[in-house]
């Protein structure tokens, strides 16, 4: 089906022709297809009915796009009514296959408690799974669990590796803690120069804390050089 997409143009009536015949057929590719049509109103007129209904026949049968979008509007009640529960559902399903975004995404449900049992522990595993694929807030969030201790362990090292590796893909956040980490020396060797070149990186960004720290690091270098 790849090869068929590529001879028609995305919403063009020979497109939509050609989803409807294999979504009849019962493809679940066809039907995720045409659902995210509906969704954003490419070649059809948006309508959040059909998408569902189209997103839960290939969620269905095991679709992992579509059980991803399908926890997505169940978390959002767009066009149906708001589930935490029906949500995490489809979003575990769609993680047990391998989506890095459903993934993250019930590891928020299990942090929060939202439509299941909260679970810091549980939150971590899938965090983790998500983090090995490169997803940057679940390295993050993964980086405040560690430095906390939620989820039974708390180890700075831990906190430090999953902060820098959300660092190095530019979320500012974890760059101002990995300059937090260089200038105290917590779980790494102490470099004010590291500590500079992180809160330099967030303050570039906008952060707060790493424009106040980089005056503070300014004054304390001053004195020292006096």
């Amino acid at each position: 089906w790849c090869r068929a997409e590529n001879i028609t143009t995305k919403g063009s009536k020979e497109h939509i022709e050609r989803l409807q015949k294999w979504s009849q057929r019962g493809k679940s590719w066809a039907q995720s297809g045409l659902a995210h049509l509906y969704s954003i109103g490419i070649g059809v007129k948006k309508n959040p009915k059909h998408a569902f209904d189209y997103y839960k026949l290939a969620a269905d049968q095991g679709h992992h796009l579509a059980q991803y979008n399908l926890g997505t509007i169940y978390e959002k009640g767009k066009g149906v009514t708001q589930s935490d529960e029906l949500a995490f559902k489809y979003y575990k399903l769609s993680a047990e296959q391998g989506l890095a975004d459903a993934q993250f995404n019930v590891g928020v449900s299990y942090s929060r408690g939202n439509g299941v049992a909260q679970s810091d522990t549980k939150a971590c595993k899938y965090y983790t799974l998500a983090a090995d694929q490169g997803h940057t807030d679940a390295q993050y969030n993964l980086g405040v669990l560690y430095e906390k201790g939620r989820g039974g362990i708390q180890s700075g090292s831990l906190s430090f590796k999953f902060y820098k590796l959300a660092a190095e893909q530019g979320v500012t956040e974890a760059q101002s803690k990995v300059g937090y980490y260089y200038a105290s020396g917590i779980s790494v060797t102490q470099s004010s120069t590291k500590a500079r070149e992180w809160w330099t990186k967030a303050a570039e960004q906008g952060d707060e804390d790493a424009i106040g720290n980089l005056k503070i690091l300014d004054e304390l270098e001053g004195r020292t050089s006096s």
